[in-house]
């Protein structure tokens, strides 16, 4: 058992150790990159993009990007989510693994609000620790399925 969990637990690791340096940087450099991200898409989904004027373009990079930044923050969270569960599916005297697995989502994420706090520039909001706790969650139900798929296959 101790070597299944490894990958989930350096996962999630991982995954926090990249929140929190996002979270660290000052809110000049946040938005940056994700408008950087958010007119990337923008390219890819809206084939005249490049044949709109430079006011068109920032006008639709900024009214999107509130929504990229918000499925990053769900994103990470579910991705999250998925290896915290894989972390507590490699305990047999752990009980109620996904809840628990979700509690420390959900602890991270506060965690992070508060962390955002002290960052200048930087805003703690409590509707992103439910995005983050949604995507959390979704991660935790994904993994849940695949597995009862998975054994459900073999049995």
């Amino acid at each position: 058992m101790k070597n299944k969990i490894i990958l989930p637990g350096v996962g999630a690791a991982a995954v926090m150790v990249l929140i929190f340096a996002f979270s660290s940087r000052d809110v000049g450099f946040s938005l940056g990159q994700s408008g950087r991200v958010t007119r990337a898409l923008c390219r890819i989904i809206f084939f005249r993009f490049e044949r709109m004027t430079g006011e068109q373009q920032d006008f639709v990079v900024t009214e999107l990007d509130f929504f990229v930044r918000k499925l990053a923050h769900f994103g990470v969270y579910m991705l999250l989510g998925a290896m915290t569960y894989g972390v507590t599916l490699c305990s047999e005297r752990i009980c109620r693994k996904r809840s628990l697995a979700l509690l420390i989502c959900a602890l991270y994420a506060a965690l992070d609000e508060l962390h955002q706090y002290i960052v200048p520039g930087r805003t703690m909001r409590l509707s992103d620790v439910g995005i983050d706790s949604a995507g959390a969650l979704l991660g935790i139900m994904i993994v849940w399925v695949v597995m009862r798929l998975w054994r459900s296959r073999d049995g």
